[in-house]
This record gives C-alpha cells, sequence and structure tokens, in this order.
C-alpha cells in the first residue's frame, strides 16, 4: 500500500481490519504500507500506525517530504521509484499493490509496478470523488 496524507485513511482501515489476522483464511499473509506526510505535523493515526508496525508482518514505513527526520527514524523525501524498489522489492509475485493519494504518485505507483510485471488487476488506485 502507497497513501499519502489523507489518502492514508483507506489503507488505516485494512491494516485494523487484518493486521492480527495475518496469514489465516481470508486475510493476507503480510501487509506494508509506504506512506508520505509533509511533516512530523502532519502525521495522521501516528500512534495506531506505529503499534501496528509492531505486529508481526505487518510493517509501515514513513516518508516526511519537507522535514528531514531521519534521525528519527522516518524516510526523506517524496515516494519515487527508488524508494517503491527499496519497499516492495521481490515481492511482485502474487502481491496486491493499492495506492491512495496525490494522482501524480497514484500514477507513479501503478506505472512502476506495470513496468515490474504486475498484472493490471492486482495494482489499483483509490480517488477520493473522482470517476
Amino acid at each position: 500500500m502507497v497513501g499519502a496524507g489523507s489518502g492514508v485513511t483507506p489503507f488505516l482501515s485494512i491494516l485494523r481490519e487484518y493486521a492480527t489476522q495475518l496469514g489465516q483464511e481470508g486475510a493476507p499473509e503480510a501487509m506494508t504500507l509506504l506512506v508520505a506526510y509533509r511533516s512530523k505535523e502532519d502525521l495522521i493515526a501516528w500512534s495506531e500506525l506505529k503499534a501496528l508496525d509492531r505486529i508481526p508482518g505487518c510493517k509501515v514505513i514513513c516518508t516526511l517530504t519537507r522535514e528531514d527526520a531521519r534521525n528519527e527514524g522516518f524516510l526523506f523525501g517524496r515516494p519515487d521509484e527508488g524508494m517503491f524498489a527499496e519497499t516492495m522489492a521481490n515481492t511482485y509475485a502474487d502481491t496486491t499493490y493499492m495506492t491512495c493519494g496525490p494522482e501524480a504518485m497514484m500514477n507513479l505507483v501503478l506505472d512502476f509496478t506495470k513496468r515490474q510485471g504486475v498484472p493490471a488487476e492486482q495494482a489499483m488506485m483509490e480517488s477520493f470523488g473522482n470517476t
């Protein structure tokens, strides 16, 4: 899952639903969320995301685009193909990818996964208010 800003909200719901059921029938084996915010002031549900990250099989990675807090465990910069390659490495087979946030970022995620050979039905975007 790749989200930015309020685009984290659908993924927060998914994480809440499945984090304690990972590996069980009807649930994913594992879940990873790469989420971007401008700064630490913009973090949405951060304490809950950190708690979810402590659950085995559930990984939350956060990048800040306008504040360098790498010394606190955050990545720095806008999500890009380098971050995707690092966070999605060796996951392209039998994985579903979802993205929600700014249109340019969502298109970047879909273009990246397509170039990795991910079938279109395994790469989805959620767009608020768009048809």
